[in-house]
């Protein structure tokens, strides 16, 4: 088992979530992983952007309890489905009016 700390920085947690197995039904490419990790991260922090006059917040976080305690995971399997749990609840708030859709 592996451990992903959301509060570490995305570099940090990529390189974790890299070092995952693959499950046993089919490879999951590196890519695919960064993308998952990426929905996850700005799940827990919010999405910024960077500009000349420096790191500008655009969105809240929408789980910032995902950065409170590391993940432990088993493959990198169970870390795609995370993600699409997190935004898929997301998007079930965004459609009751009381949130927005924070993962695409």
């Amino acid at each position: 088992m592996k451990t992903i700390d959301l509060s570490d920085s995305f570099e940090g947690a990529l390189s974790d979530a890299l070092a995952l197995p693959d499950s046993d039904h089919s490879p999951i490419s590196d890519e695919t992983m960064a993308k998952a990790l990426r929905r996850l991260f700005a799940a827990a922090h919010g999405r910024s952007v960077v500009t000349a006059i420096g790191l500008i917040p655009v969105a809240p976080a929408m789980v910032p309890s995902l950065k409170t305690a590391p993940l432990s995971l088993r493959s990198r399997a169970e870390l795609l489905v995370l993600a699409d749990k997190v935004c898929e609840f997301n998007r079930k708030v965004s459609k009751n009016g009381s949130g927005t859709i924070a993962c695409r």
